[in-house]
């Protein structure tokens, strides 16, 4: 699944995924109200790298659970789109994903 969050717990042989990237409420014509906001900081280092943090907030998106880490597997909450597609009810929550990371060479378009 491009662009899904997904988790797995090996014990329980579960797996969760998590439209954070809005895809779902594109295929599903805009009915799940998907929201997504945040910001993206470019911190210019002395040795020329860069540390970039990024912060993004999903609301209203598409999640789901599956027994077993194939997530077209039996479902074990909410719907997947084939399913809401054909009238199911759509599971939806909120999510923030925040991000630290190093460029080995900043921006050439940061504006330093």
């Amino acid at each position: 699944m491009a662009d899904y969050l997904g988790w797995s717990d090996p014990k329980s042989v579960t797996s969760a995924a998590f439209d954070y990237a809005g895809l779902a409420n594109v295929a599903l014509g805009g009915r799940l109200g998907t929201t997504i906001d945040g910001s993206i900081n470019e911190i210019a280092q002395p040795d020329g790298s860069a540390i970039v943090r990024v912060e993004l907030h999903t609301h209203n998106a598409l999640a789901f659970a599956v027994q077993g880490f194939d997530f077209n597997g039996p479902l074990l909450f909410g719907n997947r789109v084939a399913e809401i597609l054909a009238g199911a009810q759509a599971s939806v929550g909120s999510c923030s994903l925040n991000m630290v990371f190093r460029n080995p060479r900043r921006s050439a378009t940061a504006g330093y």
